[in-house]
């Protein structure tokens, strides 16, 4: 069955919360705007949505032609006046809608008497499941009317910030820098008169410093090199940061610098960055000994190390952090999709889990008493690659774990200083899927891209359909992500899978050459578990698994085969392929392939093998094996450091069989590059110059080899402080 939403090039929104002159192509306004906080509204009074069809065809009729049912049929506690707001808010035509903002708060604000309340108690599935819900319902309760009217504009993309129900109306955000470009790992110095963070220079990470009272930042670094995770002396006199080696080599190195800039002094060889302890007398540090991960402390000038854990070599490490009281050292420990924060004593010990989050986390920082942590974590998103992040906190021992943030915007590497304010890097991504030539140059390639979507929420990995005429691609549109299809011009959407359990992403669809099966991967559970892989129809239909612990998909070009990695319990993987209609696998490769890209002719076998990784960071050798289980031999050689977390590196194959789309990165930027399948060197397809762009784990060649389609993110990010929160 089909179900289509025509002429949706035009549409920008969430389905459920769109006006219904967005839905007929017509321009949108303040009143729309009013339109969406009506549903919210709706939703937070009854707790359910007032468009809740499953259908997309069904669910655009009744936001263009069927009233909702009234707020007081679905729930009797609801006063007459709210249901007259949130009635009029979602009236079908723009004129009988409040006409701004203000006049919805003043109305909203008249709400003072008991008889006017909104229910005081939050339905169930708010209570358990969506701490957003339960922070307005609790505000709502209490008649805290400027903060409803806040809280809806900041559910309907406004991204600010919000705090637990009993801190909502003094939570401040300030922003601290605002020049183009990502801000990242803010540090607040000792004396809290300070801010060091990174920025790019020509495209190189390089720190700066600037003053919580004001005034212009200073960059403090000026070589040729990438700077990482600035740290402060406990004097507020001085940073350490940590390089990374060149391509191919290890470790990286810590340095210290004057905070007002001059000569670095070398301080150590390492594998990410280091922290002093609050008193002073230590610096703690990762490094890599005798084929080992060390966490080590060692004197204030890095003399005389000692040993405090040994750990495996195959995961990544980063942000050794000492506790306030000194008795601690928490870092953050992960490997792919699935990381978590110990702790363990200075004096050395067993480390154990703070954390058991099964997500992605980027840094944290100690609570003032030294009782648990503020953390950054992708809980709750189900977009696999790039996902949100907000703040919680949690307790040294897995306990009392709170949400701090909410929004679209992502809050990572927080820090921390007493009890004093929190500062974090706040990032935001406007995510849309592009075409471009790859015929000529990379930066005219770019210019002539055309925009086929665009959206207000992510989009990722499109795969275009037999003879170019769809493509299919994930989106979070209705909060989950799920794969989408829609016409190459951007017309005629329809949704094609429909997972809500908010522990279960999907990801990476692949549409067969043929056009009868689409290839995805879906979260097992529970969450962090394993990843499988799944076949869906292009309508939905005949969904069914066909591997656990497997991705990296690639059709034969005759649809007969889907071929995919498997991981094995030993933590290898092998190559096997399946018959597109159903039955047993057949086994390829064990020679630990992942990357897979089967050639249109059938003939070769393109393939990527992880090499040894230190601290989770390793190089790709890409190979090609004919006949598919036959000998191999490299095409080129990847260095981890141009491979980041959300790309996984996904060689794909064009359709005339002469080059592999790769992602790399180009300082802040991904570019896409093509490596021939012949073995010359690669060719570059694209340049966005010094734009932080993001292109999340694979794209999709046209037909004819011609065009490259690619879901694109440009980002920034700034530092941001944040006072109020009830840590």
């Amino acid at each position: 069955m089909t179900d289509v939403l025509s002429s949706t090039a035009a549409l920008a929104g969430t389905l459920p919360y769109m006006a219904p002159e967005q839905l007929r192509g017509e321009p949108a306004d303040t009143r729309s705007d009013i339109h969406a906080a009506g549903a919210v509204l709706y939703e937070i009074a009854t707790g359910q949505q007032a468009f809740r069809e499953t259908l997309v065809s069904q669910l655009t009729d009744a936001i263009l032609h069927q009233p909702p049912v009234p707020p007081r049929a679905v729930n009797a506690r609801v006063s007459p006046e709210l249901e007259r707001i949130i009635l009029k808010c979602l009236d079908k035509e723009p004129q009988n809608r409040y006409q701004s903002a203000k006049e919805l708060a003043v109305d909203l604000r008249r709400l003072v008497s008991p008889s006017a309340a909104l229910p005081v108690a939050a339905p169930r599935r708010f209570a358990q499941h969506d701490g957003r819900y339960a922070m307005l319902w609790g505000a709502a309760a209490g008649l805290v009317t400027a903060a409803l009217v806040l809280a809806v504009w900041w559910l309907w993309g406004k991204a600010r910030l919000v705090g637990t129900p009993a801190a909502t109306t003094s939570v401040q955000l300030h922003r601290l820098t605002d020049f183009v470009g990502l801000k990242e790992f803010p540090a607040i110095s000792p004396d809290r008169k300070s801010v060091a963070f990174t920025a790019d220079v020509g495209g190189r990470r390089q720190i700066w410093v600037r003053l919580l009272a004001g005034g212009a930042p200073l960059q403090v670094t000026r070589d040729s090199a990438d700077h990482q995770f600035p740290r402060w002396s406990p004097e507020s006199t001085s940073l350490i940061y940590f390089t990374p080696p060149p391509e191919g080599q290890l470790p990286g190195t810590l340095w210290e610098i004057p905070a007002l800039g001059g000569t670095p002094r070398r301080l150590a060889s390492c594998l990410g960055g280091g922290d002093f302890s609050h008193d002073g007398r230590w610096l703690a540090f990762f490094r890599f000994e005798k084929e080992q991960v060390e966490l080590v402390v060692a004197g204030r000038d890095a003399s005389s190390p000692r040993v405090v854990a040994r750990l495996a070599p195959n995961f990544n490490y980063s942000f050794p952090r000492w506790s306030p009281n000194d008795q601690l050292i928490g870092y953050q420990r992960g490997l792919i999709f699935s990381w978590d924060i110990f702790a363990l004593p200075a004096s050395g010990g067993e480390p154990q889990n703070v954390t058991r989050d099964g997500n992605l986390i980027n840094g944290f920082a100690w609570l003032p008493d030294s009782s648990g942590i503020v953390y950054s974590t992708a809980r709750g998103s189900t977009m696999l690659y790039l996902p949100s992040f907000n703040l919680w906190t949690v307790g040294l021992r897995g306990d009392g774990a709170r949400q701090l943030t909410f929004g679209e915007a992502s809050y990572v590497q927080p820090d921390l200083r007493d009890s004093g304010p929190l500062v974090a890097s706040r990032i935001r991504i406007q995510f849309n899927i592009w075409k471009y030539p790859v015929g000529g140059n990379a930066a005219e390639n770019v210019r002539r891209g055309i925009q086929i979507t665009r959206q207000t929420g992510q989009v990722q990995t499109p795969s275009v359909g037999p003879g170019d005429k769809e493509l299919v691609y994930l989106s979070d549109a209705g909060g989950h992500a799920n794969l989408w299809v829609m016409k190459t011009d951007g017309s005629e959407l329809r949704q094609v899978t429909f997972e809500q359990d908010p522990n279960v992403p999907l990801g990476v669809p692949a549409w067969s050459p043929d056009g009868q099966h689409i290839a995805f991967v879906r979260w097992g559970t529970p969450r962090g578990v394993n990843i499988d892989l799944w076949i869906v129809g292009p309508d939905g239909s005949n969904l069914r698994k066909v591997a656990d612990n497997a991705g990296w998909a690639s059709w034969s070009a005759d649809s007969r085969w889907l071929y995919y990695a498997i991981l094995k319990p030993d933590g290898t993987w092998q190559a096997e392929k399946a018959p597109a209609e159903g039955g047993h696998p057949t086994i390829v490769r064990t020679d630990n392939p992942q990357r897979l890209s089967i050639a249109p002719d059938g003939r070769a076998l393109y393939y990527g093998v992880s090499l040894a990784a230190v601290n989770g960071v390793s190089d790709v050798e890409i190979r090609v094996a004919r006949p598919e289980n036959g000998p191999s031999r490299v095409l080129a050689r990847i260095p981890g450091s141009r491979i980041p977390s959300w790309q996984l590196l996904h060689p794909v194959i064009s359709p005339d069989g002469n080059s592999l789309a790769v992602l790399l990165n180009d300082g802040p930027t991904t570019n896409i590059w093509a490596l021939p399948t012949s073995g010359v060197p690669m060719r570059q397809l694209t340049d966005f110059g010094q734009r932080s762009t993001f292109i999340a784990r694979r794209v999709s060649w046209s037909s004819d080899s011609r065009f490259i389609f690619a879901a694109v993110g440009e980002g920034d990010a700034d530092v941001v402080l944040l006072t109020g929160l009830a840590l």
